[in-house]
């Protein structure tokens, strides 16, 4: 079993945004590509689909209520607050144990 981390979707359409783009816009990968099948046709045919998949993604999240911006850094803050206060919480009763 590995214990590779999982990528996330997001990460992953980054990565293959990245290879696309740079394999259509040098013509020395995009040679090097062509050897091993995959033309310029092919590979436009592969950012068609990234941003097909890409549009998916986002509609996703919109459905589910994500925004594209990361959660802010003061929600964990927020929900600190929304604790009691410490003299409020109630504490199990302290015994004392023999040594």
């Amino acid at each position: 079993m590995s214990n590779k981390p999982k990528r996330s979707i997001a990460n992953r359409l980054n990565r293959a945004q990245v290879a696309i783009n740079n394999t259509l816009a040098d013509t020395e990968i995009l040679n090097r590509a062509t050897e091993y099948g995959f033309a310029e046709t092919k590979m436009q045919a592969g950012l068609a689909l990234f941003q097909t998949a890409q549009g998916a993604v986002n509609a996703r999240n919109l459905a589910q209520g994500f925004s594209s911006k990361p959660p802010s850094i003061c929600w964990r803050r927020k929900q600190r607050r929304k604790r009691q206060p410490r003299a409020q919480r109630s504490k199990p009763p302290r015994t004392s144990t023999p040594r």
